[in-house]
């Protein structure tokens, strides 16, 4: 009996073709790791906004340059878990609070340029 290579589905042994990349949970992923990322970095830089200017970090928490990039955080965050949860339901309550979080965004952002045009 000779030899053969051949696989039922008609490829060669020698080389499998590489499996297909499932784009869709990549980017959902991508949205909730880099909404967390983004988080974590406006606490980190407050925290250190506080200990340099001796001020409290609560107070530093109050401020829209903390606001904005939690808000734009959480909704990165919000967006990537509604797109990659596979429960209808759980889908369409991280939607809506990824909506909520949305007009919280554009809400801070909106409040902030009122106070900056006023000035």
């Amino acid at each position: 009996m000779p030899l053969s290579l051949d696989h039922s589905d008609g490829t060669s042994g020698l080389m499998n073709p590489l499996p297909k990349i499932p784009w869709g949970a990549v980017f959902s992923n991508f949205l909730w790791i880099v909404g967390a990322a983004v988080i974590l970095a406006a606490i980190s830089y407050h925290d250190y906004l506080a200990s340099q200017k001796k001020e409290k970090f609560i107070n530093l928490l109050k401020r829209n340059s903390f606001k904005k990039p939690l808000f734009s955080g959480l909704f990165l965050v919000t967006a990537g878990i509604a797109l990659s949860v596979h429960f209808l339901w759980l889908s369409i309550i991280m939607g809506i609070l990824a909506i909520f979080v949305l007009f919280m965004t554009a809400n801070t952002y909106k409040r902030h340029n009122i106070k900056k045009h006023d000035q």
